[in-house]
């Protein structure tokens, strides 16, 4: 009989180590250690009398070597907790794959999009952060402010007013008109209505109307 209860209690302890090495469910609670500078959550797994609540488990890290990155977590947010040895004390959770609650926002293999954005209205374009990047441009994106950087050029554009910076020159814009300053010194300045006025490096004007 004792054989019977120590094989029953094994098989039991295999089952729920099984269980633990991989468990989905969502954060039911975040706190950040400032001691250990990272962050811990604590996942939610089932319902009724099987649900699981785990302690409080490292949030799994992101940055390595050069790159240092932080995507905080958040209460409700799907997770996986991976545990090697099925012991739930030794898990790290880590986000959950895309899923129709959070599915991807991009769709396009050679290019990498971040976008950060208030969870209770991720429509909303004036409070969202979107930064679209490839290996040859980035483009920054929050509400009406726009920046591109490419090579050899950025532009910035603000509530109707432009910025351009190349190797050349620097210009502003707006639909009153614009101003260029080139790598030379001179300014040239076109209004409205055509009528251009240049500085030259040697601080002559001339007029063009």
């Amino acid at each position: 009989m004792r054989i019977m209860h120590s094989m029953e209690r094994r098989l039991q302890d295999v089952e729920r180590r099984l269980e633990n090495k991989q468990r989905n469910g969502q954060i039911k609670e975040v706190k950040f250690d400032k001691e250990k500078k990272r962050w811990f959550v604590r996942m939610e797994d089932g319902e009724g009398e099987e649900k699981f609540l785990s302690d409080w488990r490292p949030w799994k890290s992101f940055s390595h070597g050069a790159i240092t990155v932080s995507f905080p977590p958040r209460i409700g947010q799907r997770v996986t907790m991976h545990s090697p040895n099925g012991e739930s004390e030794a898990g790290v959770v880590e986000p959950y794959h895309y899923n129709p609650d959070d599915p991807s926002p991009h769709d396009k293999e050679d290019e990498i999009l971040i976008e950060v954005h208030d969870p209770k209205d991720k429509s909303n374009k004036d409070t969202k952060l979107r930064i679209l990047a490839t290996k040859d441009n980035a483009n920054i994106t929050l509400g009406e402010s726009t920046w591109d950087l490419s090579k050899g050029q950025i532009d910035a554009k603000v509530d109707g007013q432009k910025v351009t910076v190349t190797k050349e020159k620097s210009s502003m814009s707006n639909d009153k008109g614009k101003v260029e300053l080139a790598k030379s010194g001179q300014v040239t300045s076109i209004n409205e209505a055509g009528a251009k006025a240049i500085l030259m490096a040697d601080g002559m004007l001339r007029l063009n109307v």
